[in-house]
């Protein structure tokens, strides 16, 4: 559903008032509100994209703020290896902030870190390196009326839901029907699918379980020789 399918279908669900006394763009407030919470909340591989950027020698920090607070992966694509993700505790062993700094000696990124706004590759870089990231998208509300949300099309029907929710907890002021969307949702959202774990089991389909055909003993035979195989 696109975001004018949704709001007919929240405004269907609210009881049908009229635009005056629900104006759209009350009821787009709460798909986006609700469309926000499940984007952030449940693991979808479209929400995930990928960048890369060229290192500047002795240049360990780039800014990402722009694309992302959150880094998955990261890779030094011209020598073909995945970084190791470290945290404050390496970041703090050695001072990689001073300026100049005789304690660090440049050389290939062999780890990184996401600090506040900035991805930072350990040690800083001693020549130019393709580095490439996975990240999650930054969250976008939904403006146009054509606009679809990045999630899968079975989870628009549970945006529209939890809409519900929130337009009676706060614009509807109805409390009991608050909570009956609010337990609504979680029913419908126990059986939908998760990608990440749809992705592994069909990972795990394609994947043949050995068997034992017999098994193997330590015990010695009467003639001195070991037994590999019992019948």
């Amino acid at each position: 559903m696109n975001l004018s399918q949704m709001r007919t279908s929240l405004r269907t669900r609210i009881g049908s008032p009229s635009t005056t006394d629900v104006p759209d763009a009350n009821l787009t407030g709460h798909i986006n509100s609700a469309y926000q919470e499940i984007f952030n909340k449940y693991k979808f591989k479209r929400r995930r994209a990928r960048a890369k950027f060229s290192t500047i020698i002795g240049t360990n920090k780039y800014d990402v703020h722009n694309l992302t607070d959150v880094i998955f992966k990261v890779w030094d694509r011209t020598n073909g290896k995945e970084l190791e993700k470290v945290g404050s505790n390496a970041l703090a062993s050695q001072d990689y902030d001073a300026s100049p700094n005789a304690l660090v000696q440049n050389a290939r990124p062999q780890k990184w870190d996401y600090v506040e706004t900035y991805l930072q590759l350990l040690p800083p870089p001693d020549g130019v390196y393709v580095i490439e990231f996975v990240y999650k998208i930054t969250f976008s509300a939904l403006t146009a009326d054509a606009d679809v949300p990045l999630i899968p099309a079975n989870w628009h029907r549970g945006i529209v839901i939890l809409a519900s929710h929130i337009y009676y907890d706060d614009e509807g002021g109805d409390p009991v029907k608050a909570t009956y969307h609010s337990n609504k949702f979680k029913d419908w959202v126990s059986d939908q699918p998760v990608e990440e774990h749809e992705e592994t089991e069909a990972i795990d389909s394609g994947v043949e379980v050995p068997t034992l055909a017999a098994q193997r003993s330590p015990s010695r035979g009467a003639d001195g020789v070991w037994w590999d195989i019992l019948p």
